[in-house]
């Protein structure tokens, strides 16, 4: 039986205009969405689904999704409870549900939708319920997906990651994802995807992982999603806890995030060369709030605002190879690092080949910028910033064997332990240089710069 405009109205199953057009593969008018599903679509009821029925309905869904995607037309799911083990999606699965009212409910198996190989691949309205159940790795769990289209889905309770990708291209947008034991989203070797528009909270790990098993190009786009109460239940020292978590994945964008509420990092790129971190909102972090470390090659952190970390922002690791960056026009300030800890609480930390330009950053436990470590620093200049109300407003590691640079033009105020003053590690060292002679240090280049107290 086709459904006509009533019916569809009647059934709740227009969740938005937009939503439906994703299913045409184009953007297209809302009331043309209507017609195209009216005339493709297969009602799951039909077919032999029942929502809310107590009885597993694994085989009689499989059945109908087989059907749908071998006839290329979208699977329309009624309202309701769905119970169901593993489902496996075919190629060309378009499934449809009433957002926020239709329910896949887990009854156990690795997982619960699994994908190994498509071209195409929608699924849009989808209440994805882990019910805690045990898992293998995901309770969606794609693999080399080319078009991935998924919207306006729930997934929770999952007890491993919520979504897991490999290899897979296209858009995850306007989904929530919370009450997840790992990650919410794990990408690895995306192929060209974007995730946009998603609120990812309450997950024990990571909210959003973007790796790769090798370093290199991987391209994903991550922006607009609002991510809190991220957690690191699993331990470590970095890899997890973290809102966004990039991974030996280059040329990654990620921009215009809220982030807040994470016990280390708002967004962490390890390895990622060429990643752009632009424009996000970062609150209350528990470590460094944009990190760019070890062997990156290349970021770009621009406009951010971070109020509430252990560290505003660190590039760092030059030992590693990590070097190349611009830090600007960023808005850092609460910056505490917790309890008695000389490892943090400095607004902006840079090492090697970076700029830091243009920056405003106030009240921080250290040093309002931070250059260099020891030995480890080359080539940085740091120009036009405002700091304010921090224990020394720009401190540069001492070390004979340092590479040079250049600070200048900058306004210092309320500093505690001077303007800019060289370091031994975490003690400073000397008078301060905002008011005295750079003399004695032959890589430093201090010049027109204003400190008040």
């Amino acid at each position: 039986m086709d459904l006509d405009r009533r019916q569809l109205f009647s059934k709740g199953l227009v969740a938005g205009g937009a939503g439906l057009g994703l299913l045409a593969g184009s953007v297209i008018s809302p009331a043309q969405a209507l017609g195209n599903i009216s005339s493709a679509g297969l009602l799951a009821e039909n077919l032999g689904v029942r929502a809310n029925a107590r009885a597993d309905q694994t085989r009689v869904l499989q059945n109908a999704i087989n059907k749908a995607a071998s006839e290329k037309k979208p699977l329309i799911l009624p309202a309701g409870r769905i119970r169901c083990r593993g489902l496996s999606l075919p190629d060309h699965c378009h499934l449809v549900g009433i957002a926020d009212n239709t329910e896949l409910s887990f009854q156990g198996g690795s997982a619960l939708l699994t994908c190994n190989s498509a071209a195409t691949l929608h699924l849009h309205g989808l209440t994805l319920n882990g019910n805690n159940l045990r898992l293998g790795k995901a309770l969606v769990r794609l693999s080399k997906v080319k078009k991935l289209v998924m919207s306006q889905c729930t997934l929770s309770h999952a007890s491993k990651n919520g979504l897991s990708l490999y290899r897979c291209g296209g858009t995850i947008s306007q989904n929530l994802f919370h009450d997840i034991r790992e990650a919410g989203l794990f990408c690895l070797d995306s192929t060209g995807l974007n995730i946009t528009g998603n609120h990812v909270h309450h997950c024990k790990d990571n909210g959003i992982q973007v790796w790769r098993n090798s370093k290199g190009h991987d391209g994903t786009m991550v922006s607009d999603n609002r991510i809190s109460d991220i957690s690191a239940q699993s331990g470590g020292t970095g890899q997890n806890g973290n809102g966004i978590n990039i991974y030996r994945a280059g040329d990654v964008m990620v921009s215009n995030n809220h982030i807040s509420h994470c016990t280390f990092s708002a967004v962490r790129d390890n390895s990622g060369s060429n990643c752009q971190i632009i424009g996000n909102h970062c609150t209350k972090l528990g470590e460094v709030a944009l990190y760019a470390e070890f062997s990156f090659d290349g970021a770009v952190i621009s406009n951010n605002l971070v109020d509430g970390a252990g560290t505003g922002i660190s590039v760092t690791n030059f030992k590693q190879g990590g070097r190349l960056a611009t830090v600007s026009g960023n808005l850092v300030r609460n910056v505490k690092a917790r309890g008695k800890s000389q490892d943090y609480g400095a607004g902006i930390y840079v090492e090697a080949d970076s700029i830091v330009s243009g920056n405003v950053i106030e009240d921080c436990r250290h040093n309002g910028i931070q250059i260099g470590w020891g030995s480890y620093v080359r080539d940085v200049v740091v120009t036009a910033n405002l700091v304010r109300q921090c224990m020394v407003g720009i401190g540069i590691t001492g070390d004979s064997g340092g590479g040079n640079l250049t600070v200048n033009n900058n306004m210092i105020s309320a500093s505690k332990k001077g303007g800019i003053r060289a370091m031994n590690r975490n003690s400073y060292t000397g008078p301060d240089l905002a008011r005295k002679s750079a003399k004695n240090h032959r890589n430093f280049s201090i010049f027109n710069n204003v400190s008040r107290a």
